[in-house]
């Protein structure tokens, strides 16, 4: 089982780089560009913009409810290959790593 102090640890350092990163946003992103299927929202979401609307707020709802954190994902592959080109967000590869690595621990 995940622990879940590690993620109360990196889910705010993953919002603080974000905002180190000029990515964090204000405007929320229309309801129906949050409803898509596709992994990562990447029909209707940039790569940050999940982050932002989706990851973080679904796994600090889960905390909140102490609920079990889902097991067995990955985000590094897919933010590393959109990210390839983009070295100043390497703050944030870093901890999705670190996020990755509380998830294979378990």
């Amino acid at each position: 089982m995940i622990n879940p102090t590690e993620f109360t640890v990196l889910l705010p350092a993953l919002e603080r780089e974000l905002k180190a990163a000029a990515l964090w946003q204000t405007q929320r992103p229309e309801d129906q560009s949050l409803q898509s299927t596709e992994p990562f929202s990447l029909d209707t979401l940039h790569p940050h913009e999940w982050l932002q609307w989706i990851f973080l707020p679904r796994m600090q709802q889960l905390l909140a409810d102490k609920a079990p954190l889902p097991q067995g994902f990955l985000l590094t592959p897919y933010f590393d290959e959109v990210w390839k080109e983009h070295p100043q967000y390497q703050a944030i590869l870093t901890v999705l790593h670190q996020i990755d690595g509380a998830v294979a621990s378990c």
